[in-house]
């Protein structure tokens, strides 16, 4: 038989719960940290919803109609009554449950490291061994109280009990909760995620794991290598990298690394002859200078289907932006991003289009004003924050489209004056691209 764990904290608190004002905030991210957009956030007992903006943000925000909160919790307390051990916390502190038999054997024992405030219940009546003299002692924080209890004949005292050599139970019981609520989240193309909370005031970060049902594979299951089709301006081609191959050979050394069974396509070929020890494929669709183009027949979306897709890839690394965002028209780049992912998309419907979020721009590039790098570093970060509606607009199409973020990569991995990463950054961009398909690709 189980130990039985009420939820004290919502019954005992309720009022004070629902008084206070709720206040639950935070961000929904995929796990390579790009944020998750049009996430539905809910607090199930309160059915206070939200639905997470471009950046992945959330906010439960629901007015008190008193004063009264947690706070007004009583000061640390614990008694056992008809064989319900209470434990009153205030403040978050450690508690610890522990019950021995008169020979000093451990029968049960519980802890929790930093419980949240609230009222913790513990059916001790409902050990099978009651009918015998038993001693518990519990503890929060330094305040420590010790029970003489023996159910059969409803003897209880308090006191000092010593516990002579004690000794070990043999297993753990479950974890004390203490939740006040559930959140919720789901998201097209996520496997759901419920997590509990212990206070209606808290940021609470939520990262979201594919739906394995939904999850698309585009490589080859047959032994052979899946092709991948590095596709964007400079950095895909490696412009300021040692051997010329910037982020490629950086995410070939990790699938190596990992015995997986990849090779790079495109009309394009830079690079060194050999990595770790393997034949590098040094084609590639990066072509420096370029911008995003349009349906005039500029920029890569020129490249769509030929030659960019001549080798039929199975998995499309696509960054691109870099060159747009110092020239008019950047306020267009979103618009026609989209444009060329949907004929990307029309034109390779079997691969599967992995976005990346422009790396950053720095604090000067190329003999730029700093009025141009301020209007550069804006533009990017307008355009980076419409990429995940982008995403989700196409995945409701059907489209096989993921996310990566490489908006993040730290200031020291740009070259002197130049948006172009360096070898630290390279190897920083390789790492997120290869977190976004390492899972996808055959050994």
């Amino acid at each position: 038989m189980k130990w039985i764990f009420s939820l004290g904290l919502v019954v005992a608190f309720g009022s004070a719960l629902h008084a206070q004002t709720i206040n639950v905030r935070g961000r929904v991210s995929n796990a390579a940290g790009q944020p998750v957009a049009n996430a539905l956030v809910e607090l199930v007992k309160l059915g206070v919803k939200d639905t997470t903006a471009a950046n992945g943000d959330y906010s439960l925000i629901k007015p008190g109609v008193s004063n009264r909160s947690l706070a007004a919790a009583p000061r640390e307390s614990i008694r056992l009554n008809q064989g319900i051990l209470e434990l009153s916390v205030s403040e978050p502190s450690p508690v610890k449950i522990e019950v021995f038999d008169m020979k000093g054997n451990n029968q049960k024992n519980e802890s929790l490291p930093n419980a949240q405030p609230g009222v913790y219940h513990v059916n001790i009546a409902n050990l099978p061994y009651t009918n015998q003299m038993l001693i518990v002692q519990a503890s929060i924080g330094p305040m420590v109280r010790s029970f003489r209890y023996n159910s059969s004949r409803k003897a209880i005292s308090e006191g000092d009990f010593t516990i002579a050599s004690p000794r070990a139970a043999g297993g753990m019981l479950a974890k004390i909760a203490a939740a006040v609520d559930t959140l919720n989240v789901t998201a097209i193309g996520y496997a759901p995620k419920k997590l509990s909370l212990s206070a209606y005031d808290t940021t609470v970060n939520v990262t979201l794991d594919p739906d394995a049902t939904t999850v698309y594979k585009p490589c080859p299951t047959n032994g052979n290598p899946c092709k991948i089709l590095p596709f964007g301006d400079s950095i895909t081609e490696g412009v300021n990298s040692t051997d010329g191959s910037g982020y490629r050979t950086q995410l070939f050394k990790l699938i190596v690394a990992a015995n997986q069974k990849v090779t790079f396509v495109g009309s394009l070929t830079k690079g060194p002859t050999t990595v770790s020890g393997a034949t590098f494929p040094r084609a590639h669709e990066g072509h420096s200078g370029w911008r995003i183009g349009s349906s005039g027949g500029s920029g890569i979306y020129s490249l769509i289907p030929s030659p960019a897709l001549n080798d039929g890839p199975h998995i499309i690394l696509l960054l691109i932006g870099a060159n747009d965002v110092f020239v008019s028209g950047s306020d267009t780049m979103a618009d026609r991003l989209d444009a060329l992912l949907e004929k990307v998309a029309q034109n390779a419907p079997n691969a599967l289009i992995v976005l990346a979020q422009m790396t950053p721009i720095g604090t000067s590039n190329n003999g730029h004003t700093a009025a141009q790098v301020a209007s550069a570093n804006a533009a990017q970060a307008a355009f980076n924050s419409k990429m995940p509606g982008i995403i989700q607009a196409h995945v409701a199409k059907g489209r096989h489209i993921i996310g990566v973020d490489l908006s993040k990569m730290p200031l020291s991995g740009l070259g002197k004056s130049t948006m172009h990463p360096n070898d630290q950054g390279y190897a920083y961009v390789a790492g997120i691209w290869y977190d976004g398909i390492k899972n996808l690709l055959p050994k």
